[in-house]
């Protein structure tokens, strides 16, 4: 009789330690599926369009610090496709009136990394430009 209850506590051991290894082994996986979805785009960058610095989240949100002249606001998929909306606030006046005109550019295309890291953007209208990594 010992010798059977001792058998039941080995295998009941192991049996315990493979369901243990499934489950490391599941989060270790996990943990991978959520690190390839990191945007290979995220970073910060300076934009030579009125001094812009456009930051691209690990899930491929582009945004920028609202400034009182420029805002930026977009996506890009992990296969690069991306638009972005430009908002630029711009003033101008004599002693002391300020008038304020609202300027809004759209852009859509394609981004790829260059071999230093910065983004080159090709646009659908076939211009592009150059984010610098910084």
């Amino acid at each position: 009789m010992m010798r059977s209850m001792t058998r039941m506590a080995v295998a009941g051991c192991m049996a315990l330690a493979a369901l243990s290894a499934v489950t490391v082994l599941d989060v270790g996986s996990r943990a991978a599926e959520a690190a390839a979805s990191v945007s290979p785009f995220a970073g910060t960058y300076a934009w030579n369009f009125w001094g812009s610095m456009p930051t691209i989240s690990d899930g491929g949100r582009i945004s920028s610090s609202p400034s009182s002249t420029t805002d930026i606001s977009g996506r890009v998929s992990a296969d690069g496709s991306y638009s972005i909306t430009v908002i630029r606030i711009s003033e101008s006046g004599v002693r002391g009136s300020r008038d304020r005109t609202r300027y809004s550019y759209k852009f859509a295309g394609n981004m790829a990394l260059d071999a230093d890291g910065n983004i080159v953007c090709t646009e659908d209208t076939g211009g592009s430009f150059i984010w610098l990594h910084q």
